[in-house]
């Protein structure tokens, strides 16, 4: 159903963009049909993941699981492995550390000991996660969203020709103009997608602290993380550490201090809860 409608959706952009752009001089958004294609074709071959060494969890581990899932609302899980993933294709919910990887039907797990190494809260977290993107179809309404920001992007190109192509003096800019148009165009839908990105991982993170009484786990996990990133970011060059404070806009999910903040406040919540 989720390939039928990214089909669909797609399809109709190249439609609409081959007639907006059929008497065009501008090259950019005629490029955008061949864009659409290549990305239709390349989702088709990917509707799929492939695992190597995939083997069944133990019984108290695929309970613990499929507990958590049902909890969240996933009832439809078929299989939970564990195993060795070689191709991602198009999932639902990924995390690479640990690695978990579910779909409608799902569920890969990369190392069961991970069972064994941390707290029930913070496994509740992780795997809660994972399942309220899972269980509030957070793929198809991102999938949605960028499709409708990058046909907003391309009406916005031809309505800027179509508005330049009526004022004296302007033929002679038209095309850079055009360019300059597509590519605001292009930014602006991409901080827009962004944005709804870091809202859905945000509703994701609270939604599981809240419904398994799990935020502690989600505040270790999150410190533990931040660990990871700062040592990361402390061994960049200077240029390269401003570059990744100027693209801090284009990121798909909150800042690990962000993350911690709202969940250590569900945490004060849960402990005054008791």
């Amino acid at each position: 159903m989720v390939f039928r409608i990214k089909g669909i959706a797609l399809c109709a952009l190249v439609f609409l963009v081959g007639r907006l752009n059929a008497h065009s001089g501008s090259v950019l958004p005629c490029l955008a049909p061949v864009i659409a294609l290549g990305t239709l074709a390349a989702h088709s071959a990917s509707e799929y993941v492939v695992v190597s060494k995939a083997k069944p969890l133990r019984p108290e581990n695929d309970r613990y699981v499929r507990n958590i899932l049902r909890a969240m609302g996933v009832v439809e899980v078929e299989r939970v492995v564990v195993g060795h993933l070689d191709q991602k294709g198009d999932t639902s919910a990924y995390a690479s550390t640990p690695l978990f990887v579910a779909g409608p039907r799902y569920v890969v797990i990369g190392d069961e000991a991970w069972f064994d190494s941390c707290d029930d809260a913070h496994k509740r977290f992780v795997i809660g996660h994972e399942a309220v993107h899972l269980a509030r179809r957070h793929e198809v309404k991102m999938g949605a969203l960028t499709i409708g920001a990058g046909l907003a992007a391309l009406l916005g190109d031809s309505l800027l020709r179509s508005g330049l192509s009526c004022v004296p003096g302007a033929q002679d800019h038209l095309l850079g103009a055009s360019r300059a148009g597509f590519v605001g165009s292009v930014v602006f839908s991409t901080l827009l997608a962004m944005r709804f990105s870091r809202y859905i991982e945000r509703e994701a993170d609270t939604v599981a602290a809240r419904e398994l009484d799990a935020a502690a786990g989600g505040v270790a996990d999150m410190q533990e993380f931040k660990q990871e990133i700062d040592e990361k970011v402390a061994n960049l060059s200077w240029w390269q550490r401003a570059l990744h404070f100027c693209l801090a806009p284009f990121r798909s999910h909150p800042s690990c201090n962000e993350r911690i903040a709202y969940l250590q406040k569900v945490a004060v919540e849960q402990r005054g809860q008791r």
